[in-house]
């Protein structure tokens, strides 16, 4: 089974597969979005799990002569029986955030920094901030902003009434989007509170584009959000909120 889902180079990919022999069907998910194809009739899994046991160190070649995989793997599972979409959506919601499937019923929860940093992963999801969070302690000094050209941030973000505070950044190179997002497009982001304290955004000039809550936005719109305390120091083009707004709304912010 093939697909033609490209991984960006620098993110995490949920990839699964499900097999249904009977019917002669495979579907292969990257990050939620499906793709199908065919088996040959009565394919059986039976001793996958053994078979695969040294691909993640990129070592295996039992079948895939000549193949190794370029990467880390952070989790491998087998399961017995079928599993539908909803079901493998859940599966990324425990294993990458507190929960949820990333719907706009079932958002994914973002509870912890490593919920938030995870978001960068699945940026079409719908998601949840159900505790404050602290991004000033190691490792999150130094933020990764969330969205950047060619991937950028287009889902739901619900802060709920919760704080992100410890933010804090330092450009390395020009031309970039700095800000807890970088890159917005055809978004929403809704009741996401910024407490900050002293500089949280340090950049050379010319430096691009940059925000507290984000650095560029565009098609999308912003609700009842808010950034207090910190300064700046840039030289680029910079907004205390947003850095450059286009085609968006902005409201109650």
């Amino acid at each position: 089974v093939s697909g033609q889902t490209v991984s960006p180079s620098g993110y995490w990919t949920h990839v699964a597969l499900t097999v249904d022999s009977q019917a002669g069907t495979a579907t292969l998910y990257v990050n939620g979005a499906a793709t199908s194809g065919s088996v040959a009739p009565g394919f059986a899994c039976n001793g996958l799990a053994t078979r695969v046991a040294g691909f993640p160190s990129g070592s295996y070649t039992g079948g895939l002569k000549g193949y190794y995989f370029a990467g880390a793997m952070d989790d491998w599972r087998v399961y017995t029986g079928l599993m539908s979409p909803e079901s493998l959506a859940k599966v990324v919601g425990v294993s990458a955030f507190g929960g949820g499937s990333g719907s706009q019923p079932d958002p994914f929860i973002v509870a912890s920094p490593k919920h938030l940093h995870n978001v960068r992963n699945l940026p079409n999801a719908v998601y949840q901030q159900s505790a404050n969070i602290d991004l000033g302690s190691s490792p999150w000094v130094g933020w990764s902003p969330i969205g950047e050209t060619g991937h950028a941030f287009g889902g739901t973000f619900l802060g709920a009434g919760k704080v992100i505070s410890g933010l804090q950044m330092t450009v390395y190179s020009a031309g970039y989007s700095w800000g807890l997002f970088g890159v917005v497009d055809h978004a929403q982001i809704i009741g996401v509170s910024l407490y900050l304290s002293g500089l949280f955004v340090n950049g050379p000039a010319y430096a691009g584009t940059s925000g507290a809550l984000a650095g560029t936005v565009t098609n999308s719109s912003i609700t009842d959000c808010q950034a207090t305390g910190g300064y700046i120091d840039f030289q680029g083009t910079a907004g205390g909120l947003v850095g450059s707004l286009t085609d968006s709304s902005l409201a109650r912010s």
